[in-house]
């Protein structure tokens, strides 16, 4: 089995992103060097016990992924999660807003092309797409994203076609997000998750929004470029799923509601 320095796999990274350009040290880079050799590498969204457990148990010595352990988020679990990828011999590199804002192949480019449309040009921050889709009915591409992305889809359609896309994925429906797109002439925005404000925003603007989950938008652009890496220095790689129910904007396992007649998409 061939492996490779950690180091080199570290300095790749580095340069193909431009790590040095961003200043969160938690969410960007090596944050584990558990082992100084490299044999498997291990794509997933999030650093959670299940990923954690679940690289090591194939192979994985070294687990690429889009959201790090934050202390401002994880609490005390940070040193929890971070002991046990040493004890398991699995280092971890996390690749966040460098991943998020690389021309070509960040994780809103990845996302456009999983769904054949065509990127025209970037946010002004960096964080997603402008994408055009030619022309289709918009029932038909949502069911699109939702069969492309295995995911449930949340949608309030405003036009009746959908023909240029904002696209931001995760937790992307802020709504200076909304109004840039809006000044681009997109007529629908796609992200992960959004708030009751995005929500609103949309229906006030004019602007069609869906969503389609956190991790339906994200993990198909993490996957991509953690297959990059293992094919630049060849390596395996795997992907390492999470449990369906951890969607961020999705479905649970007890749904309990009302929609009412014609406020939805049908599938």
């Amino acid at each position: 089995m061939s492996a490779v320095d950690l180091g080199d796999i570290q300095s790749f990274i580095a340069h193909h992103l431009r790590v040095e350009a961003y200043p969160d040290r938690e969410g960007c880079g090596l944050l584990v060097a558990a082992h100084p050799r490299v044999t498997r590498i291990g794509a997933a969204l999030n650093t959670s016990f299940a990923t954690i457990d679940r690289a090591a148990e194939q192979g994985v010595d070294l687990l690429v992924v889009h959201h790090a352990t934050w202390h401002g988020i994880d609490l005390d679990l940070v040193p929890r999660k971070l002991r046990r990828l040493e004890e398991l011999g699995v280092s971890l590199y996390c690749a966040h807003e460098s991943l998020d804002r690389s021309p070509g192949v960040s994780i809103g480019d990845t996302l456009a092309r999983v769904l054949d449309m065509c990127v025209e040009r970037r946010f002004a921050s960096g964080d997603g797409v402008i994408a055009s889709v030619g022309e289709i009915p918009v029932a038909e591409f949502v069911r699109t994203v939702a069969r492309r992305l295995a995911a449930p889809v949340r949608a309030w359609p405003h036009a009746s076609v959908v023909r240029r896309v904002g696209v931001v994925p995760g937790s992307g429906g802020d709504t200076p997000f909304l109004r840039e797109a809006v000044e681009l002439r997109c007529d629908t925005f796609l992200t992960g998750e959004a708030s009751l404000f995005s929500e609103l925003y949309a229906h006030e603007v004019g602007l069609g929004l869906i969503c389609a989950t956190h991790y339906a938008t994200e993990f198909p652009g993490l996957c991509t470029f953690a297959s990059a890496i293992a094919s630049a220095f060849g390596l395996p790689s795997v992907r390492i799923e999470e449990s369906r129910q951890v969607y961020g904007g999705g479905t649970a396992p007890i749904l309990v509601g009302y929609t009412a007649p014609g406020d939805h998409v049908d599938s």
